[in-house]
């Protein structure tokens, strides 16, 4: 089973956590296996002559980690000097959050209370509830920078990996192969290579048939375009590769695919299926 260019594929309802995530993913296999079911019925054996063709380049690697761990570091230190003493902890903050959330204007005291307190000018739930929503937001704002500086260690975790893998070194091999039978081309890649990547090799192919095999001979994680580096996204936080690293890429793809559609001889009459692009023009 070849996943092709799945660096960023998952099916919507990854973040449900509260749902049966099984809805998404058996109606995503169904489709699947509907589809495949829909395109083997109408095939028939026919000759089909195999060809390969490979280069072996040197990807750039990335030699920024530094200056990212440096800048989630400052990033650190700033969401943690904003951090802000709070009387509650989560024991007393959970069921005060819920009386506030659910009970409404009268989160304390049954409502009669409330009306008999401002009867008598006196305002004393009405003095608790301004410091109780003080807190609550103190508390809660504290938990929002909790759950900022758990992501930022995670980051910086995966950028040390990252750079301990690329220490010293400025390159790492990558094989880049295409394997031809009849029409039908397999390039293989050892990124897990992003859609946008791969969209833009099978657009540049001669053969309509391309498809892309990634994590293949070896395993570069993740290929991302070169747009999205300054996002900062999780695909290139978890990335050892330079972002030049698409087109030295790109050019040994388009050298074995060029290599086999120079060897290419047109299927023979009878043969079903498709014909190099510039054929079928």
């Amino acid at each position: 089973f070849l996943q092709g260019a799945a660096g960023d594929v998952i099916d919507r309802g990854f973040k449900d956590f509260g749902q049966d995530r099984s809805r998404y993913i058996l109606h995503m296999g169904t489709q699947l296996g509907l589809t495949v079911l829909r395109a083997l019925l109408p095939l028939a054996p026919a000759p089909a002559a195999l060809d390969f063709a490979t280069r072996t380049v040197q990807l750039p690697r990335r030699l920024d980690i530094a200056e990212k761990i440096a800048a989630l570091e400052a990033e650190e230190r700033g969401l943690v000097g904003s951090l802000r003493g709070c009387p509650l902890d989560f024991q007393t903050f959970l069921p005060l959050f819920l009386d506030y959330r659910l009970r409404g204007e009268w989160p304390l005291a049954h409502r009669d209370q409330y009306l008999a307190e401002e009867r008598a000018d006196s305002g004393t739930l009405r003095e608790m509830d301004s410091i109780n929503r003080a807190n609550l937001r103190k508390y809660l704002d504290n938990l929002a920078t909790m759950e900022k500086l758990a992501r930022l260690a995670d980051r910086k975790a995966t950028f040390a990996f990252h750079q301990a893998l690329n220490a010293g070194k400025t390159e790492v091999e990558a094989e880049v192969n295409a394997l031809r039978v009849g029409d039908f081309v397999l390039l293989t890649t050892p990124t897990e290579m992003l859609t946008e990547v791969a969209l833009g090799i099978k657009a540049a192919s001669p053969f309509p048939l391309t498809f892309i095999h990634g994590y293949c001979n070896g395993y570069l994680h993740y290929g991302a375009p070169e747009s999205d580096y300054p996002r900062d996204g999780y695909e290139v936080t978890e990335c050892m590769l330079a972002p030049g690293w698409r087109a030295v890429h790109d050019r040994a793809a388009h050298a074995v695919l060029g290599e086999l559609r120079e060897r290419f001889s047109p299927p023979r009459q009878g043969f079903s299926g498709g014909k190099p692009a510039q054929e079928r023009q």
